[in-house]
């Protein structure tokens, strides 16, 4: 599984903030009975910049304890506008993660030329159970609803606030990582995500929120980049 790229999305993260290399299509699941769903429609959606603390632990301690944190860092800035958005972080590898709305995730890593893709419309995961809880904790003042997904290969948890609101339509081709589900499902923005898959444990909490417009150019994949697809 490569880790790395989902780790920095969102989710995704981190995607995130984790690629995986198998490619097989997964509808988006459907609602189990019981769960609740968020009832209001998006006002319009967030734009601007999410900044998390990140924290990173390996359970089987195959980087050596804090290796892991020191390459991915402790801090993710994640950009947002309309469908497209970008996530960074501040450790040794410099990793972003870009999808400009369509159907590609693009990352790239410190010291490479290459940008690596892969199809977002691709989930190589597949849903056990789904479920949501409201008013479960604080942040940043605002009490949120969390949101938690178990997988055939992992969980998630996404906690959110209806006040960082988010558009279905607009991720609805991003089902990598369960992303268009979570939005549909909640139509907000995560303030914190918990991913757990066996080999890699990631926490990201949002620190500072910063509403403003951002320039398109942001989201454009850099100039004279090689484009590598991810085997």
């Amino acid at each position: 599984m490569k880790q790395l790229l989902l780790l920095g999305g969102m989710l995704i993260l981190l995607s995130s903030y984790a690629c995986r290399s198998r490619k097989a299509m997964s509808s988006p699941p459907p609602a189990p009975t019981g769960a609740m769903e968020e009832e209001a429609a998006p006002l319009e959606p967030f734009e601007g910049r999410l900044i998390y603390k990140t924290k990173f632990e390996d359970p089987t301690n195959a980087s050596g304890g804090g290796g892991v944190r020191m390459l991915m860092g402790n801090k993710s800035v994640y950009s947002i506008k309309g469908a497209r958005y970008k996530s960074q972080m501040n450790g040794m590898f410099k990793m972003m993660q870009l999808y400009a709305g369509g159907d590609t995730l693009y990352s790239q890593m410190r010291g490479m030329n290459g940008v690596f893709w892969e199809d977002a419309r691709q989930n190589p995961d597949s849903l056990i159970e789904w479920s949501i809880e409201k008013d479960v904790t604080t942040i940043m003042g605002l009490s949120c609803h969390v949101m938690t997904i178990k997988a055939k290969e992992g969980f998630y948890q996404h906690y959110y606030h209806p006040s960082i609101p988010a558009d279905p339509r607009l991720h609805a081709r991003h089902r990598y990582g369960f992303w268009a589900f979570f939005i549909e499902k909640t139509r907000s923005l995560p303030l914190k995500t918990v991913l757990k898959d066996g080999e890699l444990n990631v926490e990201m909490e949002v620190t500072d929120i910063q509403r403003m417009q951002l320039d398109p150019a942001e989201f454009a994949i850099p100039a004279g980049a090689r484009i590598e697809g991810v085997e």
